[in-house]
């Protein structure tokens, strides 16, 4: 037997409340919320209540039948794949503490904005058609990493379309910490 200690990751989590069941249903099952019909809301909340609301999770299978399900007070988390699982309040509180939103936030903007210009530079290099071993600098530690080094943390392959998606994803991430960074600072406002 071996012992393992959890890799300390930053998740998102939303309490349900009687309130929120529609928004927490939205999350989990992916679909905007204004898709759900004022019949079908009904339902969902009434089943909710008595049963409690279905997690569709990465255990579930291609038949994607819930085998979790939250109920009021349970915190619901997403996890590191974009999958949604519930979490018990008692053991939620002894797991996970409350970050500073506007820090954390500021710091995945800055490493996201460091990932678009690596890529933006291997993606320039490609295009060049240089295929020799050339050093790029980490724009986080300041460290050297050839193009393997490099290459192995994205994960990708030299192959530019496959650069280009990334990077794609890499803009609309940005955008969208962007967007929380500015709701967090309304938020703040509105505290003061």
């Amino acid at each position: 037997m071996s012992y393992y200690e959890k890799i300390p990751v930053i998740i998102e989590a939303w309490e349900m409340t009687k309130n929120n069941i529609i928004e927490m249903y939205s999350l989990v099952n992916k679909i905007h919320k204004e898709e759900i019909t004022e019949q079908e809301k009904d339902k969902i909340i009434e089943n909710s209540l008595v049963w409690g609301l279905d997690i569709p999770t990465l255990e579930d299978g291609e038949d994607r039948r819930a085998k979790h399900v939250a109920s009021i007070g349970d915190y619901i988390i997403k996890g590191l794949q974009g999958e949604y699982y519930p979490v018990k309040p008692d053991i939620f509180k002894m797991s996970y503490r409350l970050v500073d939103d506007d820090n954390y936030l500021k710091k995945q903007l800055r490493d996201v904005t460091v990932d678009i210009q690596e890529l933006e530079d291997l993606y320039e290099d490609l295009d060049q058609k240089d295929k020799k071993t050339q050093g790029y600098t980490c724009r986080v530690c300041g460290s050297k990493l050839n193009k393997e080094m490099f290459i192995k943390k994205y994960q990708i392959a030299l192959d530019k379309d496959e650069i280009f998606k990334m990077y794609s994803t890499k803009l609309i991430e940005k955008n969208e910490l962007i967007e929380k960074i500015n709701k967090n600072k309304c938020k703040i406002e509105k505290q003061e």
